[in-house]
C-alpha cells in the first residue's frame, strides 16, 4: 500500500531518452472504461492520487486550469486513484475537491505495474505517441507542468475521446435531478408504486447521516381544478448509506398507500435531509394518477 508521501518539488526521475510507452484500461468513475489509447493523438498529464493523500488535494486546483486553458490545443488531464475503497471512495472525494477531470479507478498494485509508481502524488506527462516524457513525484509546480506539455500543443488537435466528458455538480446546481414513477410494479409479490430518485450527495457526509424523506399526498381537483387535500400526507424515509449512488428506489406496496377516493391522485415529493436532520434540498413534485387501479397487464 502506497503510504509513504514524499512532498518535494517536481523532482525530474525521468528524460526523454528512457521514456516507454504505456497504456491501460480501467473503470471510470463516470462509467465505462477510461483507456489511456483513447487518447493517442493528445499530451496527457496523468495524475496518480489517492483520497487520504493530502499533498494529492494540492494538485486539483492547477490541473483543472490547465485543462481549462489549454484543453483546445490538445492537452487531456486523467486521474488515476490507487484507493482501496475503489469508488465508494474516490467519487466523494472528487465532488468535494472539485476535480473536473475523467479519473480511472484503480489500485496501488496496478499503479506500480503499469508506470513503477510508488510515491504519491506522481503525475506523468505523456506525448501524443503514448510515450512517458516526464515523470514528477510530490507536488509539482504549474509553471513546470506547462514548460513541458508547450511543444505539444498546436491549434488542430484531434477531438477528446467521449470518455473524457464528466460530470460535476456545482456550488448553484440543485442536487435532485430528475423524479419520476412507475405504477402497477411487482417487487417480492407485492404490487405497488416505484419511485426513482436521482441526486447528488457526492459531497455530503453521508456516512454521518443523511435521508431522503418522501411525500405522499392524497389530493383531488376541486370545482376550479386545483388541485386540494382529501388526507393526511405520508410519510417515509430513505437511508442514503453510500455517497458514491446517485439513483435510490423507494417501493411503495398498494397496501401501504395512503387512503384516498376514487377520483384522487398522489402528489409526491422528496425533501433531502442531512445528517441534522436539516432539509437541504427539495425535489421538483410528480403526480401519481390513479395508482395502483389498473389491473395486472398479462
Amino acid at each position: 500500500m502506497l503510504k509513504r508521501i514524499i512532498i518535494i518539488s517536481a523532482a525530474l526521475i525521468l528524460s526523454a531518452a528512457n521514456a516507454w510507452a504505456l497504456d491501460f484500461s480501467r473503470p471510470s468513475l463516470d462509467g465505462g472504461t477510461l483507456n489511456l489509447s483513447d487518447f493517442r493523438g493528445r499530451v496527457v498529464i496523468l495524475d496518480f492520487f489517492a483520497s487520504w493523500c493530502r499533498p494529492c488535494k494540492d494538485s486539483v486546483p492547477k490541473l483543472n486550469r490547465l485543462l481549462q486553458n489549454y484543453e483546445a490545443y490538445g492537452l487531456s488531464v486523467l486521474g488515476y486513484s490507487v484507493d482501496e475503497g475503489g469508488r465508494n471512495a474516490v467519487k466523494p472525494w472528487v465532488a468535494v475537491n472539485k476535480v473536473n477531470f475523467p479519473v480511472a479507478v484503480g489500485s496501488a498494485q496496478e499503479a506500480k505495474d503499469i508506470a513503477g509508481v510508488s510515491n504519491l502524488p506522481t503525475t506523468l506527462v505523456i506525448d501524443p505517441q503514448g510515450n512517458i516524457i516526464r515523470s514528477f513525484e510530490g507536488v509539482t509546480g504549474e509553471d513546470t507542468l506547462l514548460a513541458v506539455i508547450k511543444p505539444y500543443l498546436n491549434n488542430n488537435p484531434p477531438p477528446q475521446p467521449s470518455s473524457a466528458k464528466v460530470y460535476r455538480r456545482q456550488d448553484n446546481e440543485r442536487r435532485f435531478r430528475q423524479v419520476w414513477s412507475a405504477d402497477n410494479e411487482v417487487y417480492q409479490g407485492k404490487r405497488g408504486v416505484m419511485i426513482t430518485i436521482q441526486v447528488d450527495v457526492a459531497d455530503m457526509p453521508v456516512a454521518q447521516g443523511a435521508w431522503v424523506q418522501l411525500n405522499l399526498s392524497p389530493e383531488a381537483q376541486d370545482s376550479s381544478g386545483r388541485l386540494r387535500s382529501v388526507g393526511p400526507v405520508k410519510q417515509s424515509y430513505i437511508l442514503l448509506t453510500d455517497a458514491a449512488l446517485d439513483l435510490y428506489y423507494a417501493f411503495i406496496p398498494c397496501a401501504d398507500l395512503p387512503p384516498m377516493p376514487d377520483n384522487a391522485v398522489l402528489r409526491s415529493w422528496m425533501v433531502l435531509l442531512d445528517h441534522n436532520q436539516k432539509a437541504v434540498e427539495t425535489s421538483q413534485e410528480i403526480i401519481i394518477s390513479r395508482p395502483c387501479r389498473r389491473p395486472l397487464s398479462r
